[in-house]
């Protein structure tokens, strides 16, 4: 993870993609999960802002989720949509994410999970 220069600037979100997988590769080098990184849709033109505080929360939230519900494949996908990034090759039900995170009379349920934490704070 120290391979990651502070963000606090504008960059494409092809750029964000591949430095995500790039650290997940380093962060699972050990395991059988085997990741990918497919920037598209004009990923290369989108430009976003992101601090570091925002990166490492997002890092963590995606490597808590690949931990957790990770398909048994273990093939990895992270790929851009629209605006976004996407992590393909989980398996992930609604009841699942409601169980970590869920937001009731704008208040946030955390049920004693990093991961929902995380979630909370990207929220």
């Amino acid at each position: 993870m120290g391979n990651v220069a502070v963000l606090n600037q504008k960059m494409n979100l092809a750029a964000l993609c591949l430095r995500l997988c790039e650290e997940m590769k380093e962060r699972y080098a050990d395991s059988s999960y085997q990741m990918k990184s497919m920037p598209k849709d004009g990923a290369f033109e989108k430009e976003i802002a992101i601090g570091e505080d925002v990166y490492r929360a997002l890092y963590e939230a995606m490597c808590g989720m690949i931990d957790i519900f990770s398909k048994g494949n273990n093939k990895i996908i992270v790929s851009t949509y629209q605006m976004g990034i996407v992590v393909a090759g989980l398996e992930i039900a609604d009841k699942d994410l409601y169980d970590l995170c869920s937001v009731e009379n704008d208040k946030y349920l955390i049920q004693r999970s990093r991961l929902g934490i995380v979630l909370a704070f990207l929220q």
